[in-house]
């Protein structure tokens, strides 16, 4: 699977090579644009730069990836690692996750997803804030597990809406 997701990152649309000297072993590529099928559906991605250096390790710069499924899912970051092997995705810097009518900000984001390409679950850290329709919550960290359909927030979290409030410690 890596080394389809690089000869893909190869063919798509990109800028030469950049802050890459000959003989290091790096391969960095500069305005990357990807556009693949997976289980998970169509899955569309840019980043201003990526680097393919680590064995099995993708990272990626100013990155934005959506996913046109039956509801579809967009993460916007600064910075994403994915590591093939481990079947996680990390996002950090001004994270922003929507899906249908929920979202996630924060600072950062961990996904582990299934061989499928199915996110399985996420752990969102520092300034986690939630939205879905009218009531919102907030917390140091949130862990969603999407298989269970379960969101547990931790330290300092709140959540409110319809005229109701939760807040825990």
């Amino acid at each position: 699977r890596p080394s389809v997701l690089v000869a893909v990152l190869a063919l798509c649309g990109c800028a030469p090579l950049v802050d890459s000297e000959p003989g290091d072993g790096r391969t960095v590529l500069g305005d990357v644009s990807v556009y693949g099928i997976a289980n998970a559906g169509e899955i569309e991605a840019t980043a201003t730069e990526v680097d393919l250096s680590e064995q099995q390790v993708v990272v990626g710069s100013d990155v934005e990836v959506s996913v046109a499924s039956v509801i579809p899912l967009t993460v916007s970051a600064e910075h994403s690692i994915w590591d093939m092997a481990s079947l996680t995705a990390s996002f950090s810097g001004s994270v922003v996750a929507t899906r249908g009518q929920f979202s996630i900000e924060c600072a950062e984001l961990v996904v582990e997803y299934s061989s499928e390409s199915e996110v399985i679950r996420a752990t969102a850290t520092g300034g986690v804030r939630l939205i879905r329709g009218e009531w919102s919550g907030s917390a140091e960290t949130a862990n969603l597990d999407l298989v269970e359909g379960v969101v547990t927030l931790s330290g300092s979290s709140s959540i409110e809406g319809a005229g109701n409030r939760l807040q825990g410690s």
